[in-house]
């Protein structure tokens, strides 16, 4: 009886092993399938987490640039239209995937794949880690989905979006507040309409205009052709013998002001260095480096950014003149100077160079005088500059366009708002409808960019070199010819021999001694020698720059080598019957001349 009561304490039952075995695999799996179920609701959540975070920033893209950031088109949907989430009414437009490059500062979970896209689209069809977006509705879907438990989700809502956008943008043209967007495309004319379903079509305007067609009449005819010309077309109504139109009023936007030095990437992706303190142009034709990207400072100066392609350092096409050797680290100026020569070399011309100037009582000095002294280089009556001082601006110039990818340039020439030439202490402003500062020599011009230097920038009179890039950032950005560049800009310049219609800015028949305000519209004709306040005339305009070609020449920090007058200007001025963008010409260092000013850079 003993021994039986051993036996059965110490054994177990196969049945009561059974049982357990199978309440543990129950519990197994109970446990298992909830943490696949979490795994599923975490993923889910990170999911919708990410297409909150692109919804919010294409939103302010599409504000900003008209458009949705994505490029290729996306068209494998049965899955997702199988799943019902789809609205046919709603994302009724065609599917792009979203193009994560053009977005800054993104922290997302999923959508890897688009880094393996190549702009060929070869690849789609074998990926789906990816976010798309509908061009109408701009609901966003993740092509791989998300399972939990047995559904798979492939957004942020789990029942179809029943509501539209209300689009500000068609195409990249606007629609103007108050009126909605009917129908149409922009080669078939957008269709619009305002509260009282009254409906305006867009006419599109491929080549600029010079005067209002003939059949429409608007308040401010000046508005109107600026209007056209940088969105290329205006509403007019599609009713009969109604002549009325409605045009695209242009309004300066800009961004929040730049704490730090930072990038800016414009929708292209390319890249501009924003300087501390400094605030970017929203508008459309001032946004983007290939039209000429415009900042401002606390003061209202404009600058336009001058970009320089880094690639060229190790380009054998430009390292040839720098003996075939690349450029690898900042501190070779030489290197840098001799590379941007080769790349900028159609406006280059031999006997100019980017070397410091002074005079000594009657005798010319210069950077490469022998046994210069100590009093010499600290002369600051050429250049304005010091021989240290030059030397030192030169480097920290190129290493900033080798770090940087380029320099800033004043959008105007620098003006003031007063044209009294006894006055002193004028303003100095890089603004539209100014007085030109001029009667001055270079090296007061160069002291007065003092009184416009940003607070946290180096910034000079341009050095030759840096006209020089100015000229093939022209060349590679706007329609102007080679012949327009190098011989003759007369067509979007103002000098003797060019005509053009304003219709505000003062003007001067006396070399800048009195001006007379243009309150109607004033005509410039042929061989009239006339000088304008800064910014005159949009027909002078290229890239944002204003009157780069003409009105007056312009100081350099670039000397002659081969004569006494070593100050080098360029431009030319309204006094030349034409010139070009790419002159140069060499006065005296005492010399102050009314057809003489000058524009600075930032870097």
């Amino acid at each position: 009886m003993t021994n039986k009561v051993i036996k059965s304490n110490n054994g177990i039952t196969l049945v009561t092993l059974t049982i357990t075995v199978v309440i543990l695999l129950i519990v197994t799996n109970i446990i298992i399938y909830n943490v696949q179920d979490n795994l599923g609701i975490e993923k889910l959540r990170n999911m919708q987490k990410d297409i909150e975070e692109l919804t919010d920033k294409i939103s302010i893209y599409y504000a900003q640039y008209g458009k949705i950031p994505a490029k290729i088109r996306y068209t494998k949907l049965d899955e997702i239209k199988a799943s019902g989430i789809i609205s046919e009414e709603i994302d009724n437009g065609n599917f792009y995937i979203i193009d994560l490059s053009a977005i800054d500062n993104l922290t997302l979970s999923y959508g890897k794949d688009y880094e393996k896209l190549d702009q060929n689209s070869n690849q789609i069809d074998t990926l789906n880690d990816l976010y798309i977006i509908n061009e109408k509705s701009h609901n966003i879907f993740y092509v791989k989905g998300i399972y939990v438990k047995d559904t798979k989700y492939y957004t942020n809502y789990t029942e179809k979006d029943i509501k539209s956008v209300d689009l500000r943008y068609v195409e990249n043209i606007k629609i103007p507040e108050g009126y909605k967007y009917v129908e149409g495309t922009k080669e078939n004319g957008i269709i619009i309409k305002d509260s009282i379903e009254k409906k305006y079509k867009w006419i599109v305007e491929n080549k600029d205009i010079t005067t209002i067609p003939s059949e429409i009449n608007v308040e401010n005819p000046e508005e109107f052709i600026k209007s056209v010309n940088l969105y290329r077309g205006y509403y007019k109504s599609i009713e009969e013998e109604d002549n009325t139109v409605i045009y695209l009023t242009i309004q300066n936007d800009w961004s929040e002001k730049y704490d730090i030095q930072a990038q800016y990437k414009d929708k292209e992706g390319n890249i501009a260095t924003i300087p501390q303190g400094f605030k970017v142009c929203k508008t459309n034709g001032k946004n983007l480096i290939s039209d000429g990207l415009v900042i401002q400072d606390d003061q209202f100066n404009t600058y336009v950014w001058i970009p320089v392609p880094k690639n060229i350092y190790g380009d054998e096409n430009y390292i040839t003149g720098n003996n075939g050797n690349k450029v690898t680290i900042d501190t070779d100026y030489s290197g840098i100077y001799n590379i941007l020569k080769e790349y900028s070399k159609e406006y280059n011309k031999e006997n100019y160079l980017d070397k410091w100037y002074a005079k000594d009582g009657d005798i010319v000095v210069t950077e490469d005088t022998e046994n210069l002294t100590s009093y010499q280089k600290s002369l600051t009556n050429g250049c304005g500059l010091s021989f240290d001082e030059y030397i030192s601006l030169r480097n920290t110039m190129l290493k900033s366009i080798y770090n940087n990818g380029g320099f800033w340039i004043s959008q105007f020439e620098i003006g003031t708002t007063s044209h009294e030439v006894s006055i002193v202490n004028k303003s100095v402003a890089s603004q539209k409808d100014m007085y030109v500062y001029n009667n001055l020599t270079c090296a007061q011009a160069q002291n007065l960019v003092q009184k416009i230097k940003p607070e946290h920038c180096n910034s000079s009179l341009l050095f030759g070199i840096q006209w020089n890039l100015v000229c093939k950032f022209i060349e590679e950005n706007s329609n102007k010819t080679n012949s327009q560049l190098i011989e003759d800009s007369s067509s979007f310049g103002n000098y003797k021999a060019s005509s053009f219609i304003l219709n505000k800015a003062k003007f001067s028949e006396d070399n800048g001694l009195n001006y007379e305000t243009i309150n109607n519209s004033f005509e410039k004709t042929s061989n009239s020698p006339i000088l304008f306040t800064t910014g005159a005339s949009d027909k002078n305009c290229v890239l944002n720059i204003f009157d780069f070609a003409g009105n007056v020449e312009e100081f350099t920090l670039c000397q002659c080598i081969d004569t006494n007058s070593k100050v080098c200007t360029r431009g030319g001025s309204y006094l030349d019957s034409y010139n070009s963008i790419s002159s140069y010409n060499s006065v005296s260092l005492d010399y102050a001349l009314y057809n003489v000013g000058f524009r600075i850079s930032i870097y």
